[in-house]
């Protein structure tokens, strides 16, 4: 049902039972519209309830019993997530931002509809973000529609307006070109060891490269009657199911042996380095962390596990199923994202998300839902309410590091984010004016970045109070943010947040800014003027 019809039957409901006081206030929300609802048979509510719960009991017991249960004990919520937001970048485009991403070298890659694409150096994560917006841009061909960063090399993957995808280096020069499409390229990823990236298009393709020595070269071609959304990888590095060595045959324990020598770990420390530091000296700490992530998976310390095979999951526009591919076997299979397992067809996939753990996808739709998936039964687990999203929405959803909590965007300009074990939202990130275009969690600092059509990039995080002191003051003229003359009391872990572009040269502020500071309660800034400070 679209959103106006379920409001006439919620009206209809609250007419015929009484409640006018509710009924009315809808009416205004509504207008004209609720005059359908009385001209409509009576009882559309619960006739659709009655519906619903006759259609659940003619299930066979074996249907029935097929629903999987998701794991409590594995989501067991800590209350910590990202309920704050650190700070606001602005000023970096002209035009709305589209896509956005932060590598482990503490660089800020953006694009904008402006055709530009931005490097930013941020410092300070994830306790205070105190930025003097230094950034170098690249024009491009085109708008870049979507980025992602390689998760070990100083590489970045890009998609474009155009159809092209290149491989850049951290100073905008082209290293190499991917495939190109006939339309405009919507995702791009890379899978967590690096060796392989694909592409989505609006051409209804999707593409998969592989490494073969130096450069990426094309691997496995996909072809769709709808629009390819989405594209993500499976984490490749071991399955959920503990075995038993005496149970492992001789093959799957050289298939675990080779995959645990490719793969690597996942967790990679922030680097605060600058956009000029040297690329040896950058290669030579790559080296070095590289060496020092060969251990074990925490998650699977103690047991014997079969090792899992790579896979790669596709978002196909109006269709039931999520497409998944085995990038060893080169099989294919599908997840049916319907709770019946039927072929019919009320939402498209958006956007997905595998879980930390491996067990599980997350799934994004364009009808106010946001699905969790199965990967061991291939069905649906739960659906996620909350997230206002319609057919032209462009939504993204995203796990937290510890499973326990969820993030996804709603057409209201703001994240939602739920408790995974009970489905409960707990809080409501609020800030954008417009449109959230991208989102992307930095794991190991758990920090969410969030861009927006509002031309701004805000960074949040995790509060003990989940709550900010704000203080509205006078400013003026006074040099980067991070120089200026600043004195603070009893507060000793802070965030701030300033609204106006800071360059590294002296820049206006407006007469309100905001500073937010964390986890404070007293607190005393005074913001001195450089040039009054010079005279005296």
């Amino acid at each position: 049902m679209d959103r106006e019809a379920i409001k006439r039957v919620v009206y209809q409901y609250l007419m015929e039972n009484g409640h006018h006081i509710s009924a009315m206030a809808l009416r205004d929300e509504i207008g004209d519209t609720a005059q359908e609802a009385a001209e409509t048979a009576s009882g559309q509510l619960l006739s659709m309830l009655d519906e619903l719960i006759t259609l659940r009991r003619k299930l066979t017991p074996r249907q029935q019993q097929s629903f999987p249960k998701i794991d409590t004990a594995t989501f067991h919520p800590d209350n910590r997530y990202c309920n704050v937001e650190y700070a606001c970048l602005q000023g970096i485009h002209e035009g709305n931002i589209l896509a956005s991403r932060l590598g482990t070298n503490g660089i800020l890659v953006t694009s904008s509809s402006d055709r530009t694409l931005a490097f930013t150096r941020i410092e300070g994560l994830p306790e205070v973000v105190l930025t003097d917006s230094k950034y170098s841009k690249v024009h491009m061909d085109c708008p870049i529609l979507c980025i992602d960063i390689h998760p070990h090399h100083p590489m970045i993957l890009i998609g474009g307006m155009d159809g092209s995808t290149k491989l850049l280096d951290f100073d905008g020069t082209v290293i190499q070109n991917g495939p190109k499409h006939r339309k405009y390229v919507v995702r791009v990823r890379w899978s967590p060891c690096g060796n392989y990236f694909a592409t989505a298009s609006y051409d209804r393709t999707s593409e998969l490269w592989k490494k073969i020595d130096d450069t990426y070269c094309a691997f496995q071609a996909f072809h769709f009657e709808g629009n390819v959304e989405c594209v993500a990888f499976s984490s490749g590095h071991s399955s959920n199911i503990i075995l038993d060595e005496s149970n492992c045959t001789a093959s799957d324990k050289l298939r675990s042996k080779e995959r645990d020598q490719d793969n690597f770990c996942e967790t990679s420390e922030f680097l605060a380095l600058s956009l000029q530091e040297n690329s040896d000296a950058y290669n030579a700490r790559l080296q070095n962390k590289d060496l020092q992530c060969q251990q074990k998976n925490p998650l699977t310390e103690g047991n014997s596990t079969r090792s899992e095979n790579l896979q790669l999951f596709l978002c196909v526009r109006g269709e039931c199923c999520l497409h998944v591919f085995d990038v060893d076997t080169h099989e294919t299979d599908m997840i049916n994202m319907n709770e019946l397992k039927d072929d019919y067809v009320s939402f498209s996939a958006m956007d997905c998300s595998l879980s930390p753990d491996g067990k599980y996808v997350l799934v994004a739709t364009d009808k106010d839902r946001v699905l969790l998936l199965s990967r061991k039964h291939k069905s649906l687990i739960k659906v996620f309410y909350g997230a206002s999203n319609g057919e032209y929405s462009n939504p993204r959803c995203l796990w937290h590091p510890s499973c326990c909590y969820l993030y996804a965007t709603s057409e209201t300009n703001e994240v939602i984010v739920w408790e995974t074990a009970t489905q409960k939202i707990v809080h409501r990130l609020q800030g954008h004016q417009k449109s959230i275009r991208d989102m992307y969690l930095e794991p190991s600092k758990e920090i969410l970045i969030t861009c927006s059509y509002d031309k701004t990039i805000r960074f949040w995080g995790f509060s003990d109070e989940g709550l900010v002191d704000t203080l509205d003051t006078h400013l003026a003229v006074v040099q980067a943010i991070s120089k200026c003359n600043a004195y603070e009391s009893n507060h000793p872990s802070k965030a701030w947040r300033h609204i106006p572009h800071v360059s590294s040269g002296a820049c206006h502020f407006h007469t309100a800014t905001t500073f937010h500071l964390l986890r404070s309660k007293i607190y005393t800034v005074i913001v001195l003027d450089e040039k009054k400070e010079n005279k005296k």
